[in-house]
């Protein structure tokens, strides 16, 4: 299978894994099914941007999950709760999402490769559901990195999934609006960070470290953050580490009134801003789990000719094994020429 931009899907490919409801966990769309064009404007309108598709290019080509659809969906539907109470203004049950941070701890775990597929991002809806899962997954993937035992890395877990409970209750006009904020209202959205660490200040089952990165995470190294202007000294671990993932969801999976950018794209958006608003050190570590080139992902090559990327390189990111499918005229060829650019230093990709 490969991963591939909704608005390049074409007749001849087949959805190689189901897209699933982020509300019900039912399937909307079923592994196998065809004419998949056909759906392309009902995807978009679930902030489904890309899907994973088999065709004669990559039909062999097998692409891990860094955790299972079933997982993902669980997840939301367990943040989902909690986000209701909260438009309600009732006190949620803390405990549901204390368990689901201990399943997604143990699939972190499970990758043994400490790599993450973030084209899972932009394969799934982009609402503030998804986005929080996404953000947790990433956030315990960099904690794995750094050694955290279980304890760090459940109190870690927990002030990432719930990081943006914050927005619930806010207008709707607000969280969907996909122009620019106008200054009132950016300091209206910029609540949500307080807001949110009211809402757990007074509950046990969320630890002090877990409720801090609800207040900071959006909180910068140079100052320029909010809600209370922090130095990088001042800004726990967690709040670093979730404010990076945050960051880099956003750009990768989509920010309503933003481009959404490329893996590449993103990365090198991450590495300027590193020095400024982000711990250094994480940043380096962080885009060192993350291939620029996913397997699976489209890239053309200096030559023109297009590709599809069916393994990575370790430590070096740019240099992945690839399978040639397209001439540099745009032209199908039969997919088969595989090439390993670590081999060939003429060859790079644009």
């Amino acid at each position: 299978m490969r991963i591939v931009a909704v608005e390049e899907l074409t007749v001849d490919m087949e959805l190689a894994r189901e897209v699933l409801d982020p509300d019900t966990g039912r399937i909307l769309l079923g592994a196998g099914t065809r004419g998949l064009p056909h759906y392309a404007d009902r995807l978009r309108s679930m902030d489904v941007h890309y899907l994973y598709v088999a065709d004669d290019v990559a039909r062999d080509l097998a692409i891990p999950a860094t955790i299972a659809e079933e997982t993902r969906i669980c997840a939301e539907q367990a943040l989902d709760r909690i986000f209701e109470k909260c438009e309600l203004d009732q006190q949620p049950d803390y405990q549901p999402i204390k368990q689901t941070v201990r399943v997604l701890i143990r699939k972190v775990l499970d990758n043994r490769e400490m790599l993450v597929n973030v084209c899972e991002m932009q394969c799934c809806g982009g609402d503030f559901l998804s986005h929080s899962v996404n953000v947790a997954v990433l956030s315990l993937l960099l904690a794995k990195r750094l050694g955290y035992d279980a304890d760090k890395m459940q109190k870690l877990g927990m002030g990432a999934l719930l990081h943006d409970i914050g927005v619930a209750g806010m207008p709707h006009s607000l969280l969907k609006k996909r122009q620019e904020f106008t200054a009132e209202e950016k300091l209206l959205y910029e609540q949500h960070a307080v807001i949110g660490y009211y809402r757990v200040k007074e509950n046990w089952e969320v630890s002090p470290l877990s409720r801090s990165v609800l207040l900071c995470h959006h909180e910068r190294s140079d100052g320029s953050g909010y809600p209370r202007r922090l130095l990088k000294g001042d800004i726990h671990e967690f709040s670093r580490i979730v404010g990076l993932v945050d960051c880099l969801e956003e750009l990768a999976g989509g920010h309503p009134f933003s481009r959404r950018l490329s893996i590449q794209e993103a990365l090198e958006t991450m590495n300027g801003k590193a020095r400024d608003w982000f711990d250094l050190e994480l940043v380096k570590l962080f885009i060192d789990c993350i291939p620029a080139c996913p397997t699976g992902t489209t890239v053309r090559l200096n030559d023109g000719r297009k590709a599809v990327v069916l393994a990575q390189n370790k430590g070096f990111p740019l240099r992945p094994v690839v399978r040639i499918f397209e001439d540099a005229t745009g032209k199908r060829v039969a997919p088969g020429q595989e090439v390993d650019l670590l081999q060939l230093n003429h060859l790079v990709i644009m």
